[in-house]
């Protein structure tokens, strides 16, 4: 570690170096012919160093786990029980990794570590019943199918372990790999939840989980969500359920017909009212995109719908 750490430091100082005589006041101003090449070179070694080895920020000499810790808390301005928040970064891959280890090196008594399934689940169970109650909420109009959506979406693998990256789990994270994977991070902040949960009361706790996923819904086009897979036969099942209407579509304007620019303006309408409306390079295309407005209208998740609040307390 240490001796590549010099050999970084060393490729800083010849880059300086040639930097330096390269665009010095004493040559004419012109670039040397050989800095190019060199510089590319000295990348390359840099790359070659950086792909081959990756430096955990725990393996640095100065690492303080224990106040690293102490000030991850501090950051979220929150105030953990020191010791659930320790094993909420312990993933089951480094106990078992640990518990072989001690087996291998017949330690007797082997010594008990605890790992965060425990707080994983616990915090799960926060973040279902808040995310899907403030979802109901900000969302009355959206039927249970889409509610459900947009959970699976907030709570999926991909958000959570982003989420956990941003608010700094990945050096502290104790797991069988060097670098903890997606999996390993989403266990992380879920475990971090559970450890608050088990630190404050329910208010803090479902405060948190409001300002760290349910404000990923900002600015988001919940209909890309929705994925609405054949949306003019779902606004038919929709509009019979509500008593709207047969929807129709109409063909309100177009241009350029039979072209590569063919452009096409369709209105659903049901009970002579107009439901949505769409482009489209052909009618077909037109009719979706009418539909797919038609019902973002219906469950009140239109683009230009009230934003969500992210004041509301628990």
């Amino acid at each position: 570690m240490f001796q590549l750490q010099s050999k970084m430091k060393f490729f800083k100082q010849i880059h300086c170096l040639i930097i330096t005589r390269a665009f010095s006041v004493n040559t004419p101003n012109f670039t040397k012919r050989w800095v190019a090449p060199t510089l590319r070179e000295l990348r390359h070694r840099r790359n070659k160093f950086k792909s081959d080895v990756f430096t955990a920020r725990n393996t640095f000499l100065e690492w303080n786990y224990n106040a690293e810790i102490f000030a991850f808390g501090k950051r979220l301005n929150e105030d953990f029980n020191m010791k659930h928040l320790q094993v909420a970064f312990i993933d089951i891959s480094y106990t078992n990794q640990e518990q072989h280890r001690q087996t291998t090196l017949e330690f007797d008594p082997p010594l008990n570590m605890q790992n965060n399934r425990e707080l994983v689940e616990i915090g799960e169970k926060c973040i279902s019943d808040y995310v899907q109650s403030y979802l109901q909420f900000s969302l009355p109009k959206c039927p249970q199918e889409g509610i459900i959506k947009i959970f699976k979406w907030l709570t999926s693998e991909e958000m959570l372990s982003n989420i956990s990256l941003n608010i700094g789990t990945k050096d502290l994270t104790l797991c069988a790999e060097n670098c903890p994977s997606q999996k390993v991070l989403r266990d992380v902040f879920v475990a971090v939840i559970g450890a608050l949960s088990k630190s404050a009361d329910d208010r803090k706790v479902y405060n948190f989980v409001r300002d760290f996923i349910c404000t990923q819904l900002n600015q988001k086009d919940l209909s890309e969500i929705m994925n609405f897979d054949n949306a003019f036969e779902e606004l038919k099942t929709v509009c019979k359920k509500r008593e709207i209407g047969e929807p129709t579509p109409r063909l309100l304007a177009q241009n350029a017909a039979k072209t590569v620019l063919a452009t096409n303006y369709v209105g659903v309408y049901g009970n002579q009212k107009l439901l949505g409306k769409g482009f489209g390079e052909s009618i077909n295309i037109a009719i979706e995109a009418a539909s797919i407005d038609a019902l973002c209208k219906i469950y009140g998740i239109q683009y230009n719908r009230k934003t969500f609040s992210f004041d509301l307390q628990s």
